[in-house]
């Protein structure tokens, strides 16, 4: 560990909370029986799994088709039932039948089960991580492994046979020549119960057989770090029967009996068309997945947040209190922050709430009120030229990753460019200008009149026959065929003339270095490569444009504007764990582990209630069919787990909008600084801010319905219409939890 800094060994020995239910010995699932399929749209139902797999893509679509239940896509995994996870050494469970089994000790309901959770021998799992890094996935890997191995250890105080000889290694297998000793080759059956496997390079790694045991001394080094390097990470989408059949091979040959799948909404879709096909194939694997984004746009059911959101948000919460605090120091430059966020503003809104710049642009607003390209550069101008007249010529700015997404004009200019990148790849032909045709067989079939006959033939000209048509080109040739998940580069030149008239008229206010970037290949599910484009940079650009630089009034020159741009993304996926990543990923481990134990397959480990103290924390497996909706998607619907946006009605929102305007012409910037691992105070977990907005409003919802349930009449008031002054908000306690200074 000689590699390791300072804080990286002291962070070493931070001992995550675990919530009573995983803490106790045993655990047992309770499970509401299922009501039904719900009913998500397609009107072009694909034959198999591995076909809906395929069509799942990443775009923003809008619904439409028929609706059909989703038992006719998932017919095996439709009806599984939201698990919950509960200690089960506290006494008996009352049944509805009135039978006794292991569990806490409450009553259930009438139409509650429960399903006991195997323990001897410990289970074999299986682990993934899908995606990009987020701060927390090392102690996914670590809660995963502890649980196995308590279970171990109680196995052999049962048998009375206590043993400290070491996990046998697996045999047969062919040895990669790398630092993790990754085996290639999966003939291994010798696995010892209890032993946890780590799959290499992503969903890559399942298919190609290539992974490495991960045992008490490979993890030690991990625990509380950030990264993903324990295994490496990879986007690589499941999309084929070949890919799932050589998964569940590879699965059948290590004898594993759960798999967790790390990752956002892409590769929980994955793991949903996983366990499906595992299920109707007859591989004795539970797919389990764990929540991780840094975008924090994977929620539902009991996923109230994702790991790796709260470490991520501060570290550029962070960035952007110190650029604010230059800005109103040197009080000459307009910083333009790009904040990460492919499809959903929530990072960028969380980062305003904690460090009040003078203008952040939220994506989801923009798209509600269709604001155009030109609108939002009219937006930031009109904000500089205010600030001028009051003598201020700094400012600023936030700018989500995925700006140009969510206004039309360029989420059109960028669909017509992919399909017409699409075009060039499979080398077809441009289209002809529309009118061409028709305008060349007009004039040919014309006859001439009789007078210019007569003055052509005076001057000697001879009319000659109308030219036949030149063949078209012959078909373009990639220069070579992309590997998976692997495009062809294309430039804006390649594409021009495959686009409409309507795009290239858009195109050309657009300067030609961001139009190339704008065609950047997309990943395996199929998202652009929006942090490649700078947005900050354009923005901008155009600003400055608009401006022409020079600020004036009455003729008299009030400022300039001089812009500085920056991008908080790559370097916030890696961060060190925050406090709550770490103690909430751990859990998840945990609760993983025990849903794959018990078989619970096709479900997505979560947290219901975060930000209560983390051994009052309640942990289910939710059904990811249930959060699966048909999206439209270049002419068809498939089914995904759509992306959760900011919601423009929500708590957290309506903190910042009614605050936006009080920070607009006046420096009232936070600088929150470093997350703080060791709080000596122990006052709780310092919070997302929209986490704790949103929950107090959850509260206040809840309260005010059994009010009136009770009699009490519908409150109207602002405690239970919306969240102001949260508990907690301005630094005190919240249940073991506190949020970052936010209010004005």
């Amino acid at each position: 560990m000689e590699d390791l800094s300072p804080l990286q060994r002291a962070r070493l020995s931070y001992a995550p909370t675990l919530p009573s239910s995983l803490a106790a010995p045993t655990q047992v699932l309770t499970y509401e029986e299922a009501a039904g399929a719900l009913d998500p749209a397609s009107d072009e139902p694909a034959t198999t799994p591995a076909e809906h797999a395929r069509r799942a893509s990443d775009d923003v679509g809008d619904r439409g088709g028929r609706l059909i239940p989703v038992a006719d896509v998932f017919p095996k995994t439709a009806d599984t039932p939201a698990f919950r996870v509960a200690p089960g050494d506290d006494g008996p469970f009352t049944t509805a039948a009135g039978g006794e089994g292991e569990g806490a000790r409450r009553r259930l309901a009438p139409t509650e089960r429960v399903r006991a959770i195997p323990t001897d021998p410990a289970p074999r799992l299986g682990l993934i991580f899908s995606g990009g890094p987020a701060p927390g996935g090392h102690n996914v890997a670590a809660g995963m492994l502890d649980w196995l191995e308590r279970r171990k250890r109680a196995n052999e105080a049962a048998a009375k046979k206590p043993t400290t000889k070491p996990e046998p290694e697996p045999e047969g297998g062919e040895q990669k020549d790398d630092a993790l000793g990754a085996s290639s080759a999966a003939s291994s059956g010798t696995f010892a119960p209890g032993a946890l496997i780590g799959f290499l390079g992503g969903p890559a790694g399942l298919v190609d057989t290539l992974w490495t045991p991960i045992t008490s001394a490979s993890v030690a080094r991990f625990r509380n770090q950030g990264g993903f390097h324990l295994l490496g990470c990879g986007r690589a989408r499941l999309d084929s029967d070949a890919h799932f059949k050589a998964a569940a091979e590879t699965c059948r040959d290590l004898r594993l009996d759960g798999l967790a799948i790390v990752g956002g909404d892409d590769s929980n879709t994955n793991a949903a068309y996983l366990a499906e096909y595992f299920a109707a194939n007859d591989v004795r694997c539970a797919v389990v997945g764990v929540p991780k984004t840094i975008d924090d746009d994977f929620r539902g059911g009991d996923v109230e947040v994702c790991f790796g959101f709260d470490t991520c948000s501060k570290h550029f919460a962070q960035t952007v209190g110190n650029i604010a605090d230059d800005a109103r120091s040197s009080r000459r430059y307009y910083h333009f922050v790009r904040v990460m966020g492919r499809k959903s503003g929530r990072l960028t809104l969380e980062c305003a709430l904690r460090t009040r710049p003078n203008l952040a642009l939220i994506g989801e607003e923009i798209a509600e009120k269709k604001w155009t390209l030109d609108r939002v550069v009219g937006a930031v101008a009109d904000l500089v030229a205010e600030r001028a007249d009051l003598g201020l010529n700094h400012g600023v700015i936030l700018v989500p990753e995925g700006l140009l997404g969510f206004t039309p004009e360029i989420a059109e200019l960028m669909e017509a460019m992919h399909r017409a990148a699409d075009d060039v790849r499979e080398g077809r032909a441009p289209p002809e200008p529309a009118g061409e045709k028709e305008k060349e067989k007009a004039a040919a079939s014309q006859p001439p009149t009789r007078l210019l006959h007569r003055i052509e033939a005076a001057v000697g000209i001879v009319r000659e026959p109308p030219k036949a048509r030149s063949p078209p080109p012959p078909p373009r040739t990639p220069p070579r065929t992309p590997g998976l998940g692997e495009l062809v580069r294309v430039t804006y030149a390649d594409v021009e003339p495959f686009l409409p008239p309507s795009s290239k008229s858009v195109a050309s206010k657009l300067p030609r270095d961001i139009l190339d970037e704008m065609l950047l290949a997309r990943d395996a599910h199929g998202n652009p490569a929006l942090s490649a484009i700078e947005t900050e940079k354009l923005l901008a650009r155009l600003v400055s444009e608009a401006l022409g630089g020079i600020l004036t009034k009455r003729g008299e020159i009030t400022g300039r504007f001089l812009p500085q741009t920056h991008f908080c993304g790559y370097e916030g996926r890696a961060a060190q764990p925050t406090d709550f990543d770490a103690t909430y990923a751990y859990a998840l481990g945990h609760a993983a582990a025990s849903l794959a134990a018990a078989g619970a397959s096709g479900v997505v480990a979560a947290v219901a209630n975060p930000c209560d103290p983390p051994e009052n924390w309640e942990c289910s497996g939710v059904p990811l069919c249930r959060m699966l909706r048909a999206e439209r998607r270049a002419g068809k619907d498939r089914l995904v787990i759509r992306k959760a946006v900011v919601d423009l009605r929500g708590a957290a929102f309506e903190a910042f909008a009614v605050r936006r305007d009080a920070w607009r012409l006046a420096d009232r910037y936070a600088s929150p600084g470093p997350a703080q691992f060791f709080d000596p105070e122990a006052k709780g977990f310092d919070m997302p801010t929209t986490l704790v907005l949103e929950t107090e409003a959850k509260k206040k919802k809840k309260k005010a319905t059994e009010a009136k349930k009770e009699g009490g009449g519908e409150k109207d008031d602002a405690e239970t219409r919306s969240v102001d002054r949260p508990a907690g908000a301005l630094g005190g306690r919240d249940g073991g939890c506190v949020a970052g200074a936010w209010a004005a």
